[in-house]
């Protein structure tokens, strides 16, 4: 019985170890769009401040596609944006079509509750409105030293 409850009590902490070393979660103030272009400023600080170099970008409420684009900054990152509203999935396609980005970057329609990904996948997750799913359920789809990066 007691050594049950220290098996139990050593995976809470390991766990929480590898919570705490391996995901990072930001939270910032909102930056404002002061220019024309303000996505591919506000994607390259969003870049910056989480440290993600590369990888899978999940873009949760990609409204008109334009952040959602400008993340993909170079070959090294896949974006995906998720919003609930087909217009602005409509308006997204055809914005990231118009870049000739379509591919590497995509757009999906999303049901508002789970996020559509395997565990473990995600390196960067960004979300410049509350988000609506459990932080848990964004935390299972971020790999390790993926980030989280809510306004």
């Amino acid at each position: 019985m007691v050594r049950a409850r220290q098996d139990d009590g050593l995976l809470k902490a390991a766990f929480f170890s590898i919570l705490v070393t391996f995901t990072f979660i930001a939270f910032v103030e909102p930056m404002e769009a002061i220019a024309q272009g303000s996505e591919s400023v506000s994607a390259r600080e969003i870049l910056q401040l989480t440290g993600v170099q590369g990888g899978m970008v999940v873009h949760l409420g990609c409204g008109d596609g334009k952040l959602t684009a400008a993340l993909r900054v170079n070959d090294s990152y896949v974006v995906h944006g998720l919003d609930t509203d087909p217009e602005n999935v409509t308006r997204a396609r055809k914005q990231i079509r118009s870049l000739g980005l379509y591919g590497p970057v995509s757009v999906e329609q999303w049901n508002g509750t789970s996020l559509p990904y395997t565990s473990n996948l995600i390196n960067l997750f960004v979300s410049e409105q509350p988000v609506s799913v459990p932080m848990e359920e964004v935390m299972r789809v971020l790999c390790p030293n993926g980030v989280a990066y809510v306004k």
